[in-house]
């Protein structure tokens, strides 16, 4: 029996409308080594998006590695694999990977080797218990150009990668598992609009056919909402370990534990529980100023709940965003986002403004928009299809 603890999706660094959370990371990273600890966890798998940017804050960067310094110093044994997202620098994060390996922790980044070839040594991990090999791992980052053949489909290069690594760690006669950061078909998105995910574009989907049968557990991450693929959780999402909009906070977040052998497998789902709430407050001007007078008196801190105000009104005037930011005045919540209901489209000033129509279109449909409106013709094939090489281009390189 092995046990795994799979997670993905931490956003280190990431703030909520200019409001820092280095702190409630901080939270759920102390939580996760106790995790580690108390449920005697053989691997950690970390799916991707580790950091929130490529280039992440100084903070954000001691806050990680202090935690791998905790993890081994409080569960020496543990193995750690972690595999980059489309978030993360992939030559940021590989870059201390031989002082790291001493620690036990395995980074996988690149699907290739700097000569061209496929990168075996950093995909498919042995996986041990009491220094006994009993699984093996393959560890998927999230896939650029060239790590896949370009001259098939996104789905088909990706599935012919998965087949050939398979083939590869088969060899090892062990448990298979597998770990990816990826959309696959029949994930749910953090809400009901999809383009929380633009970089997806709904054209990097796989389905989750392209896992051979005989892997017995596929650790996913990319998808913030936990849930499983399958109906018998073999392919899962952990999802993030905390909401990072107010679309994320109507569903629990934490990790997976999961404890298998060749015959059988166990998934739990444990939560993590920020410490700074995501409140939201709905209705006329009056309702606001009543929810107001409920809320303490007092300064806020690092964990003050931070508010969603969603004004129901036809028009609004400035004087009524004045009077919003003055409710917030010396109650203890973070105003962070403010928004109007109703046929007006102007919300509060500093808040985004996501009644355009644009934010639920994909970037083509963007583009082809604009031109419409310049050019006064329709865009090409041609041209769609530089944009849209274009685009991907710019996204492998984030």
């Amino acid at each position: 029996m092995i046990r795994l603890l799979h997670t993905s999706d931490w956003h280190l660094g990431k703030r909520l409308y200019d409001w820092p959370r280095l702190e409630e990371q901080q939270c759920f990273l102390t939580w996760l080594v106790d995790e580690v600890r108390h449920k005697a966890v053989d691997a950690l798998l970390i799916c991707g998006d580790i950091f929130d940017s490529s280039n992440p804050p100084a903070e954000a960067e001691r806050l990680y590695y202090e935690f791998l310094a905790r993890l081994r110093s409080a569960s020496p044994s543990t193995q750690i694999i972690i595999s980059s997202g489309n978030h993360d620098s992939a030559l940021r994060l590989s870059a201390p990977r031989d002082i790291l390996s001493a620690l036990n922790t395995h980074i996988a980044c690149f699907a290739r080797t700097k000569s061209g070839e496929r990168n075996y040594k950093e995909l498919i991990v042995p996986l041990y218990k009491q220094g006994k090999q009993v699984a093996t791992c393959i560890a998927l980052p999230y896939l650029r150009q060239g790590d896949y053949d370009m001259t098939k489909s996104y789905e088909q290069g990706v599935s012919d990668l998965i087949t050939e690594l398979y083939s590869e760690a088969a060899k090892d006669h062990l448990p298979i598992i597998a770990m990816a950061h990826l959309f696959v078909m029949g994930g749910k998105f953090s809400s009901d609009k999809a383009d929380l995910f633009p970089s997806i574009g709904l054209a990097e989907r796989i389905s989750a056919d392209v896992f051979p049968k005989d892997i017995q557990y596929v650790a996913l991450g990319h998808l913030h909402r936990p849930h499983s693929i399958s109906p018998d959780e073999r392919i899962r999402y952990s999802g993030s370990p905390m909401p990072f909009d107010f679309s994320e906070h109507t569903y629990t977040h934490g990790v997976t534990l999961v404890e298998m052998d060749e015959l059988s497998l166990s998934v739990e789902a444990l939560h993590f529980r920020s410490p700074a709430p995501l409140l939201t407050v709905r209705g006329s001007m009056q309702d606001i100023e009543a929810f107001m007078m409920q809320q303490p008196e007092k300064p806020i801190d690092t964990f003050t709940p931070f508010l969603h105000i969603e004004l129901e009104s036809e028009t609004v005037s400035p004087l009524e965003k004045v009077k919003i930011k003055q409710l917030c005045r010396n109650r203890y919540v973070r105003l962070a986002k403010a928004t109007l209901r109703g046929n007006a489209a102007t919300a509060p000033e500093n808040s985004p403004n996501e009644s355009g129509k644009e934010q639920r279109m994909d970037p083509l449909e963007i583009a082809s928009l604009e031109y419409r409106k310049r050019i006064g013709a329709e865009m090409s094939e041609a041209t769609q299809a530089l944009f849209t090489e274009a685009v991907q281009k710019v996204l492998s390189e984030v």
